[in-house]
């Protein structure tokens, strides 16, 4: 039969050439009495795309043959019966679950019969069921894997339920859909193909495509931290819309690996991320869930397993996302009894992920990644390892206008993400959820004192948040005018009691001039202490010591004073200090560059005071703001 001739008899909206033989006119009035139905129309145009020449050469000649057709598990009873009416003289024999004992035994009997009665064997099996008897592996003629239905199965399809004399236009950017049951509602006879169309098209948005659909929220693209984890996703979005275009095959995808990191860095975000760029569906589940969800018995927990992998599957592609991993242990730390007992289940898993993630992207989690069994994290499994740290300042900034949207500016919201150093993306997250929640309740809108007082409480008296204050205005208004650059300045406390302030540092290349620039920004807080309150306060003790090291080393190493004799290495300068001589030399800079320093602030008073009061209000100040208040740009 020419492969015109097996097509009209699959498509019975096409016209029959003259000349058939009765018994195809036959099957073509069978055919049509089913036209209206849309799931076997489907079906069979599934199982045609996917057989080969030889194959249909072997039916339309009637020649006994073993073929395994493997299926995805939601269209496995429509292809049923679209190979049934396709392939004649055949005995059938369903395999749709993983248990192989029974199923093993079944098929080789059928094996055995069907060959030795002169009739075909046909094995319908799920996508990645592995209890295939071996010797019917080895027996096979022809192997054909359904794939869920494209944009031009589904457009002969619906010519064939509407009775269409040409083919519909679907999107061009429509992707296979796996839900049978949704597909197969969505056309509908009894309405028009237009409908159809629409309703199809909706189901082609991963975000209408099963009960894993996702929330609306960032993708990859919008968020700010993660690395190479970042990069690894965005390069995997991208070959996901090649192998959807079918240009690459799946084996050829990154579609496998594993964050680490310290709880809270955003590893769960960053799935729900990746599913949202990749346009996919999104599996959620861990061993604690699993446990948690069975009676917790070997078989119950490897079903669990099972039952995670066949959602995922049923919905690919589709983003299987398993956190705590760890809860997996490695098989080489456990005692002979706990071997006994997860061995079976560390097994299995293994053997789901080697032949059951076609079209699935496993993405697993775990702060404790150490503990994983390398059998899992070796090439060919979870092969990419990703360890997730804590924000940086300009990923901070990213995270807080994700969180806050249009409601602040970018000045308010880059003067917030020093204060939330050191916290992980949840962190952010929920002091920007407890903060916007008290300004509800108190009827009012959000304001950036309320993520202040969240970000980074501060239980300090405001006798010394103002001294603070006035003492890094101090720094970072002589550093601005002896054109230093100031990135931020700071009230949060750091290390120490006091605030901080981002200010560049004289480079590894000076002059004198530089390194009594930097002293005098180093002497800086102390004089807006003496000239704002009176006198100064112990708080500049640091700024002591890196003043006093700056001028040892100036004149003990660097050759910059009265002598061109090194006298001590850089960082043992400040031993020359034991000599009084020495000590008179470094005196004397110090009180003559102290005094430049306090006639700069005078000179700037009011400028300095702008500066304090902004810095009491908000507690961090950006660059620009910085400038804006010292009225230099």
């Amino acid at each position: 039969m020419s492969k015109l001739a097996m097509a009209d008899m699959l498509f019975p909206d096409d016209d029959l050439p003259e000349g058939k033989p009765q018994r195809q006119l036959s099957l073509k009035a069978k055919y049509l009495q089913s036209r209206q139905l849309p799931g076997p129309a489907i079906a069979r145009r599934m199982l045609w795309s996917a057989a080969g020449p030889e194959l249909l050469r072997d039916i339309s000649r009637r020649r006994p043959s073993v073929i395994l057709i493997e299926t995805p598990d939601d269209w496995f009873d429509l292809i049923h019966e679209a190979a049934r009416d396709l392939i004649r003289a055949a005995d059938f024999v369903t395999c749709q679950s993983a248990k192989a004992s029974k199923q093993s035994s079944t098929q080789e009997a059928g094996l055995i019969s069907a060959t030795a009665s002169t009739r075909s064997l046909v094995v319908i099996a799920a996508i990645g069921v592995s209890a295939i008897s071996r010797s019917v592996l080895l027996s096979l003629d022809h192997r054909v894997v359904i794939k869920p239905p494209d944009r031009a199965i589904l457009a002969g399809a619906l010519r064939t339920v509407f009775g269409l004399r040409r083919p519909p236009s679907l999107p061009p950017d429509i992707v296979p859909i796996s839900d049978a049951a949704a597909v197969v509602a969505a056309i509908r006879p009894a309405e028009n193909s237009g409908r159809a169309i629409a309703r199809l098209t909706a189901l082609s948005d991963p975000a209408h495509s099963s009960a894993a659909a996702l929330p609306p929220g960032p993708g990859l693209e919008e968020l700010g931290g993660y690395g190479a984890a970042r990069d690894w996703g965005l390069q995997l979005a991208g070959d996901l819309e090649e192998y959807r275009a079918g240009r690459i095959d799946w084996t050829q995808l990154s579609s496998a690996a594993i964050l680490h990191g310290l709880p809270g860095v955003g590893k769960t975000f960053f799935a729900a991320a990746l599913a949202r760029s990749c346009r996919v569906p999104l599996v959620n589940t861990s061993l604690g869930r699993i446990f948690a969800t069975t009676t917790g018995h070997l078989d119950t927990v490897i079903k669990g397993l099972d039952a995670a992998f066949s959602e995922a599957r049923a919905v690919a592609p589709s983003v299987l996302f398993i956190d705590e991993l760890d809860s997996l242990p490695d098989r080489a730390t456990l005692s002979d009894r706990g071997r006994d007992w997860w061995s079976p289940v560390c097994n299995h898993f293994l053997k789901l992920l080697d032949e059951q993630r076609h079209g699935v992207i496993v993405l697993a989690a775990t702060n404790l990644v150490g503990r994983i069994d390398a059998a899992i994290l070796r090439p060919g499994r979870i092969d990419r390892h990703f360890k997730v740290e804590l924000p940086t300042e300009p990923e901070l900034v990213m995270i807080l206008r994700l969180y806050l949207h249009d409601e602040f500016s970018e000045d308010e919201i880059s003067s917030l993400a020093p204060l939330a150093q050191g916290l992980t993306g949840a962190g952010v997250a929920l002091a920007v959820k407890t903060a916007r929640a008290e300004a509800r309740r108190e009827g009012r809108r959000l304001e950036l004192r309320d993520l202040i007082d969240r970000i980074a409480p501060d239980n300090r008296n405001i006798a010394d948040l103002h001294r603070i204050s006035v003492h890094e205005a101090g720094h970072a208004l002589v550093a601005i005018l002896l054109n230093k650059r100031v990135s931020y300045v700071s009230t949060v406390p750091g290390s120490g009691y006091g605030g901080a302030s981002l200010i560049e540092m004289t480079g590894p290349i000076a002059t004198r001039c530089d390194l009594e620039d930097q002293v005098a920004i180093s002497l800086a807080g102390r004089n807006a202490e003496r000239l704002i309150l009176g006198e100064a306060s112990s708080g500049s003790h640091s700024d002591l010591r890196l003043a006093t090291w700056l001028l040892a080393a100036m004149h003990g190493s660097f050759a910059m004073g009265d002598t061109l004799v090194q006298q001590a290495p850089i960082d043992s300068s400040p031993s020359l200090l034991a000599d009084p001589e020495f000590r008179s030399l470094v005196e004397v800079d110090m009180r003559r560059i102290d005094e430049r320093c306090a006639q700069l602030l005078v000179s700037n008073v009011d400028a300095l005071k702008r500066i304090i009061a902004n810095l009491l209000e908000h507690r961090v100040l950006a660059e620009d703001q910085v400038l804006k208040l010292a009225r230099l740009s």
